[in-house]
Order: structure tokens, then sequence, then C-alpha cells
């Protein structure tokens, strides 16, 4: 939201903790004034329409779980990496909703784990939503993964 100061932002995130903390980043950057943080599951209650999406849904596979790198599985709670059985429900959930919010026009951005872009497109491609690209992250996995509306 810097780069942009016209700009205006809205996170949302299930943990009110996560909230405190993203308000304190805002405020720490400048941009407290342009961004709201509201306490949600997913975009339930959203009821406008959205130019921009980003979001980083737990993607990890209940099985990896307990794998994962110390750094990771000791410092981010279980609800912000566990992404059910094959690490996908957040995204089923999301593929209803994005529709009703996201802008004509309007760009959805999601983080996804590795080998699971072929899954989220098909996923998102159900509820109309069409790929536009994907971006590797560096290890050469793609990482963000780019919707619009039909």
């Amino acid at each position: 939201m810097s780069e942009c100061p016209l700009a205006q932002g809205l996170g949302v995130d299930a943990s009110e903790a996560a909230c405190a903390t993203a308000r304190a980043n805002a405020l720490r950057n400048g941009v407290a004034d342009r961004s709201r943080f509201v306490v949600a599951d997913w975009a339930g209650p959203l009821a406008a329409k959205f130019d921009l999406i980003l979001s980083n849904p737990p993607y990890i596979p209940q099985r990896e779980l307990a794998r994962l790198a110390p750094s990771v599985r000791d410092y981010d709670p279980v609800r912000a990496l566990d992404g059910g059985a094959d690490g996908l429900d957040p995204y089923r959930r999301l593929a209803s909703q994005i529709p009703l919010i996201l802008a004509e026009g309007g760009l959805l951005v999601l983080e996804i784990g590795a080998g699971q872009e072929a899954d989220v497109v098909a996923i998102l491609a159900r509820e109309g939503l069409v790929h536009r690209g994907s971006r590797a992250d560096l290890g050469g996995h793609p990482r963000a993964i780019c919707f619009t509306l039909a």
C-alpha cells in the first residue's frame, strides 16, 4: 500500500492476534489511516467488491505438519498452516466466495504450496475464475497464482 498512495486495504483473518499484529505493522509502515482489519471467517461477511484480493491460506496437508521445519512448525499457529487432508480445503472454501467479492476487472492472487498449482487452478475454474499466470518462488516452485473473473 505504501507504493500506491490512493489505495485502501482491508485485512481479514480468523485470529484477533493476527489482526492486532497487522494493525501494528500498518501503523509502523505509515498506512494505518488507509487500512482496516476485521476478524472473520474468510470472505463470508464481506459485502463489498475488491479490485485486488491477496490470500495466503493454510495449504500444508495435515500429514506433513509434523515434518515441517521447526522454524515454521514451532512459530506459526497450526490453524495458519493446516490445509486439511490434501492441503486444498481453504481453496475449496474460497472458490465459491471469491466471485461474490472480486470486482469486474479485478485480480485474485493466491499463495500455494509446492505441487498444488494444477489442483488449485481446477478448483477455481469450477467457480468461473480464469487462471492468468503463476510466479515461482526462489526455489523455482509456482508459489503465487493469479486469477480474474471469466
